[in-house]
């Protein structure tokens, strides 16, 4: 950090540290906030999603009595969100450099839009600095610190850069681990049991389980074993001429569906391995088959989550909510599914009824 003095390059290096504990993007928006707030003070900092083309947005707000102005007026702030120079700015240019609103609007018109007298004037907001993060097209998530007119100083910006630098790899790494938890989440309410395949058939991650509906349909499912020459690995097309089937210069993923001896199993061909490989019975609970008890999908997840022993604790650990939460969505489904115990609801759910 060539270009911050010794007091804020620790001070950067503590915030990247506490911001990296982030397992979530909640938590990371929580994080980012206070440690951007701590070193830039301002009259807030904010995390924002914002979509331009729906008119929605999310944000988490430091500090709190902020965030209470933020939760009264959301609506005003997403409806004229695309006034803001630096939304404009951030949807245009992604992840650029600090900008503040004197540098995309010298003339200050932005005071006169009706985001501006709606939304800022009232809490006393006259200037801004922000920096994009990782967005699809359409969106802007950005880090913002407000001030009451103070401009940015060369300092604030710098400390801000460095920060971007850091904050936009570990946001990738946060969303990208919160999205693989979702597809696992999902995987694993739907009853499916994973195998991962190297690029040669040969099996390197697998479950009890999984091995168990292997010898049921004759096919090892064991680490070190080889799916070659069984039902369960079919040939795709080649990528092309020459090109073996297996050989990592395909370039689409394959999905087959495979019917075996009263099991499902679907085969995902990814382009550079490792291959995946679902199996679950053909009959087995899933969370559709729940949902048509007259649950909702939320609570139809909870119910497969109660067919596989889990406590409340254990349901709000997989599914990332609050205990609390997991024994209301427990308590309602019960009361859908007219049981009055846990036991009898799994039962249920089991039968279809």
């Amino acid at each position: 950090m060539p270009h911050l003095d010794v007091d804020d390059q620790r001070a950067v290096l503590q915030a990247i540290g506490q911001i990296g504990k982030a397992s979530t993007l909640d938590e990371f928006a929580q994080l980012a906030c206070r440690e951007l707030y701590r070193l830039v003070p301002g009259v807030w900092a904010s995390y924002n999603e914002t979509n331009l083309l729906t008119a929605r947005t999310a944000a988490f707000v430091w500090p709190e009595r902020a965030a209470d102005w933020f939760d009264k007026n959301v609506r005003v702030f997403a409806r004229y969100a695309h006034q803001n120079p630096l939304v404009r700015h951030i949807s245009e240019d992604g992840e650029s450099d600090v900008r503040t609103l004197l540098d995309l609007d010298p003339e200050q018109t932005f005071q006169q839009t009706e985001l501006f007298r709606d939304y800022y004037a009232p809490i006393g907001v006259r200037s801004q600095a922000a920096f994009g993060l990782p967005a699809p097209s359409g969106v802007v998530i950005a880090l913002v610190v407000n001030r009451d007119g103070a401009d940015f100083s060369a300092r604030d910006r710098r400390v801000m850069n460095e920060l971007r630098l850091h904050l936009s790899n570990i946001y990738r790494m946060v969303a990208a681990s919160e999205q693989a938890r979702g597809v696992s989440t999902a995987v694993e309410l739907d009853g499916w049991e994973t195998i991962l395949i190297a690029d040669d058939g040969t099996v390197i991650e697998s479950t009890p389980a999984a091995e168990e509906i292997g010898r049921q349909i004759g096919a090892e499912l064991r680490v070190g074993d080889s799916v070659l020459g069984t039902s369960l690995w079919e040939q795709p097309s080649p990528a092309a001429p020459g090109d073996e089937w297996w050989s990592v210069k395909r370039v689409s993923s394959t999905s087959v569906a495979l019917e075996e001896n009263a099991f499902d199993a679907t085969l995902t061909v990814n382009p550079v391995g490792p291959h995946v490989l679902l199996l679950r019975p053909a009959h087995s609970v899933t969370v559709e088959s729940a949902m048509r008890l007259g649950l909702t999908r939320r609570q139809a997840e909870v119910a497969l989550l109660i067919v596989g022993g889990a406590t409340n604790i254990q349901i709000a650990r997989t599914l990332h909510i609050a205990p609390g939460t997991a024994r209301k969505h427990v308590e309602t489904l019960m009361a859908v599914l007219s049981v009055s115990s846990r036991a009898a609801a799994a039962v249920a759910v089991m039968r279809g009824r």
